[in-house]
């Protein structure tokens, strides 16, 4: 696979023949995602949810290129294929958990949020992690109010994550994805 069909939609350069894997980073505007992180402070859930447990750092991207690059061993076409998978698998576990949540599924919650919490784990997602572990906790607590702020955040997070990964790999279906984090 050749580095230009693996640059972002926002690129404004593009790489020279035989460039290096840092050089087709460099094209990739993640410090656009580390300052929409930044104003994290902006967001008018934030402060309902810090009363409901952990929030988002204020200095972490929603993706974590870097993290992931060494997780797939440098393998571009690899990170595009968790990417998309977890995209599609992911949307597919936020509307379970929102179902879950207004039913009072305690026992669906704790089964979707731990497997959200791992795939986000695996694809370097921290602040998608972190809810998911809250969600998860909150749970086992059956703590209903609790739950739906930390949807709240998750809903937030999942829709910045989702602008992050589009900005490295441009959203591409991938067919029957499982449950989140499963790659076929």
């Amino acid at each position: 696979m050749n580095a230009q069909t693996t640059l972002p939609r926002t690129a404004t350069r593009e790489p020279k023949p035989g460039c290096s894997l840092a050089d087709v980073l460099s094209l990739v505007e993640v410090d656009e995602c580390r300052r929409a992180a930044d104003s994290a402070d902006a967001h008018p859930w934030h402060a309902a949810a810090e009363s409901a447990g952990p929030s988002r750092e204020s200095a972490h991207a929603a993706l974590d290129l870097m993290s992931l690059l060494g997780r797939c061993l440098g393998n571009i076409d690899l990170i595009l294929r968790v990417l998309a998978s977890f995209r599609n698998a992911g949307h597919a576990d936020l509307a379970r958990l929102e179902q879950a949540i207004a039913q009072a599924d305690f026992a669906t919650v704790i089964e979707v949020a731990h497997r959200f919490k791992g795939a986000a784990g695996n694809v370097s997602a921290p602040g998608l992690r972190k809810i998911a572990m809250s969600l998860e906790l909150l749970g086992r607590e059956q703590n209903g109010v609790g739950l739906e702020l930390a949807l709240t955040q998750l809903r937030s997070e999942w829709q910045e994550f989702v602008r992050c990964a589009d900005a490295f790999a441009p959203a591409v279906s991938v067919p029957a994805a499982g449950p989140a984090g499963t790659i076929k």
